[in-house]
């Protein structure tokens, strides 16, 4: 299994990228071939799969060492693919601040008349 990795791009890429829009396309194409390429870590029960939702818990539980009760009640109990694979980059790690306090209610917010 591959490892997350968090790409920023340039303005100088971003800057090409508006200017030629055939080589965002061929950016976006390489991306969707990897994606492809590991459609098998979709398929319930593949080693692919199976060392797949390994390697997202293993992240999310190095992430949010610090509070576990946080990685207990954001598990997902689904395999990798039915939904979002983990939380989006900066996620995690937000919840880990000193300053954060996770609620673990719903809230229910109504219209004042």
């Amino acid at each position: 299994m591959r490892a997350l990795i968090v790409v920023t791009f340039s303005e100088e890429q971003i800057k090409k990228w508006k200017e030629d829009p055939a080589s965002f396309f061929e950016f976006r194409r390489e991306i969707e071939h990897e994606q492809h390429m590991s459609y098998t870590a979709l398929i319930q029960g593949t080693n692919d799969q199976v060392n797949g939702q390994a390697f997202f818990s293993d992240m999310m539980k190095n992430k949010l060492a610090t509070k576990p009760e946080i990685y207990e009640q954001l598990l997902p109990s689904f395999p990798p693919g039915c939904r979002r694979l983990t939380p989006g980059p900066g996620y995690l790690e937000a919840l880990v601040e000193p300053n954060v306090y996770p609620c673990k209610e719903f809230l229910i917010i109504g219209r004042l008349h």
